[in-house]
């Protein structure tokens, strides 16, 4: 896992003075210093007889948050998706 700085920018980008960013009463400041993306890739084996996923080396973006404006405020998941 790693912070992936192409994806954090390109993502901050996207929701800085979006209406979501405004639901959610997210300011540009807000977005600049507490939201990132990390890169995960990992490798999965599933038997396939329960689940009909794919299997193998798998790659996943998430995007975090922090709870509470300050760098001492815990990183939550937002969101997540596999990238293009």
């Amino acid at each position: 896992m790693a912070v992936s700085e192409e994806e954090t920018e390109r993502i901050k980008a996207r929701y800085t003075g979006s209406e979501l960013a405004q639901s959610y009463n997210w300011s540009y400041e807000y977005i600049a210093e507490n939201m990132i993306v990390v890169s995960a890739q990992y490798t999965v084996d599933y038997d396939n007889t329960k689940v009909p996923y794919q299997e193998g080396a798998l790659s996943q973006d998430f995007i975090l948050i922090r709870e509470y404006t300050g760098s001492g405020s815990s990183w939550l998941i937002w969101d997540g998706a596999s990238p293009k």
